[in-house]
């Protein structure tokens, strides 16, 4: 989001230790500029008057993405959060915490059940650099500059051009080099999109296909008695039968090209921009969306016009020279969807008054295809293309898109997005199934190997296999109110994940757990859910808070030692299963740096929340273990789990064969204890390892730090403490470097690890005050 987005890896927490969980609030630091109010001179230096003074100032991403809370936008990323007793916060913090709380709220709303920190785990928003466009071709003929409006229409009676406003000069008129500068890289697109929409049978069909009428059972009964054109008939085209042979798209081409030449020869095809909800014919207000085809009809024929019209709102953000790479990329993307969609409509105006071969409805409503219960051309060759329509994030006029969303088309609320009769058969669905675009989907789409090589190989396909990864279907319930349009609200029901066309089914996890017991059942979903939120890339912002309350559940209501047993030997089956999907996305993540030359700095940031989120749950889960095991028991019985989990964050912070500076401590203030044992202050050094080491999120490594600093340091305590201690740190530093067969030490930290081995043999034999080697040594 303009950078703004940007996650600090080692941001300043505001911790407070609350029973058996942690609050991790933001720092002003980490909120970046939502908190700035900015100075006077940012402010044009200008006095501002008592009225003025007492509105709150909009945050500058309440400016780009429009104002939810106050003066702030509301989307800002939500750092992890785990559920306390509030009689435990101060009122600060409580307020602190319900307004995390409102705007995860808030979120969900506005994007169909996600958050932005999961829209960033699914690549969806990213403040990364990505690859410059690289498109070369031409601009298409039908929408060079000589085709836009330069000059009021004389048929129009608006009054005047639409002027830019701000610090810009001029009107909206693409010739304007202001307009032109951000507008033409949108221009290449859409000539690519042209010049290739051939090869999908979706535009063959248009094209070419057989054109049908629409048979009787399916028109609404009440269309049928009153239609005023009886004798006229809905159409529908359909895929002519066989594969999409090259002599085919031939074929589809030069149909196409005819039509280009009917609309810029017949019927004057120009073009414009028009701000959102106004008739760019009179300037009076309208309920005009992103685009708007009109095709002007007057009373001699021959003065017949189609003009095509891109909302001012949407493309304005391109003027805007801070948004990042993905945010502009995705708007020149979206921005040239509506321009081929509208397209479609002019083309079928095109061929509705220039062929007389079928005897359409007048006025020329959009054509069915196939069996599609909804005409709208634009829409269905969206459906055709990319899998679905385009619709933005967030959906508020006049803001920039951080964001897209693909939604399959159509469903029960497509019925308001069309003019026409809505056919009775197929009955349209009342789900919503949406999908975030990716933002390399972006990045692909802008450069020449990917329209020459991939496009030209696998065909629009390309498109869907691109961006259908991930989604959410949500159900609808539908209240007719007795007019046209139906009065749609969400169902009770949470979104659920779609994953590759593949619904998690509820049902089916439901029917697993009915031969279990209430305690089981919820140790299951408990484990569960760690499971399942890995998978998607996800820490825990949709379960910790569930999950942490149900193990106060589960260990409250585990009365014996069976019990306990069972339950914990479940918990670490799941938790290691979690905890092997991490390390894979770990690696994912890594290959697909090293794959694209480039970093995700916002993913990675989330791996690493993730990691921290589960380290502080395992430690405080292996407490209780401890607490309720036989002094017999192994000192750590997280042992494995933990080791795993730090080599998964070894992976995240240096993977293999990257150039990524390795991170080797977390906690930063191991360096002051180092620092203070150095100028002789032992006491300030023994207490920063000992708040270290009692950390709930401490990692291993920075444990072993401490653990050795201080053990080479406290000569007060007994020498076979202090042994103990050594030799604890240099088995899990050997652990850690040690092969593993689910996730190895990266190649990186090996030689970080024996370094600290020798330390830590180092500080053995100053123990012992031999010269000997230690027991540990080996050699490697």
């Amino acid at each position: 989001m303009a950078g703004n987005i940007s996650i600090i890896l080692n941001p300043p927490n505001i911790s407070i230790n609350i029973d058996f969980v942690t609050v991790e609030k933001q720092t002003g630091e980490e909120k970046g500029e939502e908190e700035d109010e900015g100075t006077d001179e940012e402010n044009g230096g200008a006095e501002i008057s008592p009225e003025a003074s007492s509105l709150p100032k909009l945050t500058p991403w309440a400016l780009r993405y429009g104002a939810s809370f106050d003066a702030n936008s509301g989307w800002t990323p939500i750092s992890i959060y785990f559920p306390c007793h509030s009689n435990e916060l101060t009122p600060e913090e409580l307020t602190e915490l319900e307004k995390i709380k409102d705007m995860e709220a808030f979120q969900r709303r506005s994007l169909n059940g996600l958050t932005t920190m999961q829209l960033v785990d699914l690549d969806a928003i990213s403040t990364r650099p990505l690859k410059a466009p690289n498109l070369a071709n031409a601009i298409h003929p039908i929408i060079r500059l000589d085709r836009w409006e330069k000059t009021l229409h004389p048929a129009f009676t608006r009054q005047s051009l639409y002027p830019i406003g701000g610090d810009h000069e001029g009107d909206w008129i693409a010739s304007n080099p202001v307009v032109y500068s951000a507008f033409e890289p949108v221009m290449q697109l859409v000539s690519r999109i042209l010049l290739n929409v051939q090869m999908t049978p979706w535009f063959d069909a248009f094209m070419l296909g057989e054109k049908r009428a629409i048979p009787k059972d399916r028109i609404p009964a009440d269309v049928s008695n009153n239609d005023p054109y009886p004798d006229m008939e809905y159409m529908s085209f359909h895929c002519r039968p066989g594969p999409m042979t090259q002599e085919r798209q031939d074929q589809s081409e030069i149909i196409r090209d005819g039509f280009f030449s009917t609309l810029a020869n017949q019927f004057d095809l120009f073009l414009g921009f028009f701000p959102r909800d106004i008739d760019p014919r009179d300037g009076l207000r309208d309920s005009y969306g992103h685009g708007l085809t009109i095709f002007e009809t007057p009373e001699h024929k021959d003065d017949s016009f189609i003009s095509i019209w891109l909302c001012i709102n949407d493309v304005e953000g391109l003027l805007d020279s801070t948004i990042n790479d993905s945010e502009r990329l995705g708007m020149q993307w979206f921005i040239a969807n509506t321009m081929v969609h509208e397209f479609m409509h002019a083309i079928w105006f095109a061929m509705w008054g220039t062929e007389r071969d079928f005897n359409v409805k007048f006025p020329p409503d959009d054509p069915y295809f196939e069996d599609e219960p909804i005409a709208e051309a634009g829409f269905s060759m969206e459906q055709a293309m990319f899998g679905g329509t385009a619709n933005t994030m967030p959906d508020k006029p006049g803001t920039t898109h951080f964001g897209h969303w693909i939604e399959h088309w159509p469903n029960i609320e497509s019925i308001a997005l069309s003019s026409g009769v809505v056919m009775l058969s197929p009955a349209l669905q009342a789900t919503r199934v949406v999908y975030p675009v990716r933002v390399s989907f972006y990045e692909e789409i802008h450069q020449e190997e990917f329209w020459d090589i991939g496009v030209r190989q696998f065909g629009f396909h390309l498109f869907n296999n691109r961006n259908l990864r991930v989604g959410i279907r949500q159900e609808l319930d539908v209240t007719w109110t007795g007019e046209r349009e139906p009065d749609i609200f969400d169902a009770d029901s949470a979104p659920e994940m779609v994953a590759s066309f593949r619904i998690l089914s509820r049902e089916l996890l439901q029917a697993e757990l009915l031969g279990l017991s209430p305690l089981q059942r919820k140790a299951q979903l408990l484990a569960r859910s760690f499971l399942q939120s890995t998978i998607i890339e996800n820490s825990f912002l949709q379960h910790s808070e569930q999950a942490a309350t149900n193990m106060r559940h589960i260990m409250a209501e585990a009365s014996t030692q069976g019990q306990y047993g069972n339950i914990m030997a479940q918990q670490k089956r799941y938790i290691m299963e979690a905890l092997k999907s991490h390390g894979i996305a770990a690696k994912s993540l890594a290959n697909l740096q090293k794959a694209n030359g480039t970093l995700y700095p916002d993913r990675r940031h989330n791996l690493l929340h993730w990691n921290k989120g589960m380290r502080t749950y395992l430690n405080e889960v292996e407490n209780i273990m401890r607490a309720n095991t036989p002094a017999a028991t192994p000192e750590r019985p997280l042992r494995e789990e933990l080791s795993m989990l730090e080599r998964c964050r070894m992976s995240i912070v240096c993977p293999p064969d990257s150039e990524i500076p390795i991170e080797e401590i977390e906690d930063k203030r191991l360096g002051p204890a180092f620092h203070a044992n150095t100028v002789g202050n032992k006491l300030l050094c023994l207490q920063l390892c000992s708040d270290i080491t009692q950390e709930p999120s401490c990692t291993l490594l920075d444990a072993c730090l401490a653990r050795l600093l201080a053990a080479a340091v406290n000569s007060s305590i007994s020498k076979a403490t202090r042994k103990n201690d050594v030799a604890l740190s240099i088995d899990e530093l050997r652990r850690l470097m040690g092969s593993h067969p689910e996730l190895a030490c990266p190649h990186p930290w090996i030689e970080v690890l024996d370094r600290w081995i020798v330390v830590a043999e180092a500080v053995w034999m100053g123990i012992l005050k031999i010269r000997s080697k230690s027991p540990h040594h080996t050699k490697r």
